[in-house]
């Protein structure tokens, strides 16, 4: 989106930086979780030897688009000509709210908030195989710093959704707890050749820690819901009068796709016909984005279009998986689809913006 200070300004520092940070999560599966090959995992009595999980890692969350400059004037449509012009409280407003909306969206696909898909993954590995990989490492002071960027400033909520997002925050908070004690519990049990109960102790703490993934999944969509069903209004709000406010929107549309694909593969039995609606969504939003005319530069309009047809490469890996099933050679070409589609988004702004 774009700043206070020039509402036609967009920021895009901090998504550029935390591109390689999101990329480090994505690929290593979790912040530095190596496998720990010297273990012997315990599988109902049988000796296993340990060995590095398949490549099962969800694919990488979204941030909402960032906002690029306008180029050329605006020309607005009869429905936003009979509008009056929102004020400059309300475009502050919008604009903190914006803001708000992109940074906890980089906080819930960081840190100790990533790491909840990464755990659910490797339980459902071990549930399968009867391996398991090292606990990822855990920063007290970064998950710390990530829980504050989920509170938003007083204001820009009514008091009632303040108290349900704090609730949501806890409820995000416990269940991640529960992951991480029944995990080390389970590295335990794995540790622990001299068990020998037919792996019934692990399945019962596979089956809590999913369990717990599950009630964070659903702590944290709560929690999404009620900060962009205020948030969207604030971007429509600020892209009244932009002149690629269709393009824009496009792409929110596109990483709207994103985020939903994620919450669904992070299921035990992903929804293979919600799968299938949402590529059509994309598939909308990619034709959406690619119509004429578009109000700039040749030159940002190469990069909008490349941004598209990387779009069309993560709609091409949806495709594939409902074709052969999200295994981890899917997931993984997902992953590169979705870290080409943002790069080339930012690139967009970036070229957009000079």
């Amino acid at each position: 989106m774009y700043s206070v200070q020039n509402p036609y300004v967009a920021v895009v520092a901090w998504l550029l930086v935390a591109m390689s940070l999101l990329l480090l999560c994505v690929f290593t599966a979790g912040c530095n979780a190596d496998v720990d090959k010297s273990h012997e995992g315990n599988a109902g009595g049988a000796t296993v030897q340990m060995r590095s999980p398949p490549k099962t890692s969800r694919h990488l969350p979204s941030e909402i688009p960032q906002l690029p400059s306008a180029q050329v004037p605006a020309r607005k449509s009869e429905a936003d000509t009979a509008l009056p012009p929102p004020s400059t409280e309300a475009l502050a407003r919008a604009d903190k709210l914006v803001a708000f909306a992109n940074a906890a969206s980089l906080a819930l696909a960081s840190g100790k908030y990533a790491q909840t898909d990464v755990l659910a993954a490797y339980t459902e590995y071990y549930l399968a195989e009867w391996q398991l990989a090292k606990h990822p490492r855990v920063d007290n002071e970064a998950d710390a710093l990530l829980a504050r960027r989920l509170k938003p400033p007083t204001g820009l909520f009514s008091v009632e959704q303040e108290k349900q997002l704090a609730v949501f925050v806890k409820a995000m908070d416990k269940a991640i707890a529960d992951m991480r004690s029944a995990y080390r519990s389970l590295e335990a049990y794995v540790k622990d050749t001299s068990i020998r109960d037919d792996g019934v102790r692990g399945r019962q703490l596979g089956e809590r820690i999913l369990g717990a993934h599950a009630a964070y999944i659903a702590a944290r969509d709560g929690w999404i819901h009620i900060v962009e069903t205020a948030s969207g209004p604030a971007e429509e709000l600020l892209l009244r009068d932009h002149p690629l406010r269709r393009q824009i929107q496009a792409a929110s549309r596109i990483f709207a796709v994103h985020r939903r694909v994620t919450q669904v593969l992070a299921l035990p039995q992903p929804d293979m016909g919600e799968l299938a609606r949402l590529q059509e969504d994309l598939e909308a939003g990619i034709e959406e984005g690619g119509k004429p005319p578009f109000r700039a530069k040749p030159s940002v309009e190469r990069t909008y279009r490349h941004f598209l047809r990387e779009a069309s490469s993560y709609k091409e890996a949806i495709a594939r998986g409902i074709a052969e099933g999200f295994h981890g050679d899917v997931r993984e070409e997902m992953n590169r689809a979705a870290l080409s589609c943002r790069t080339s988004y930012n690139e967009f702004v970036r070229v957009a913006n000079e």
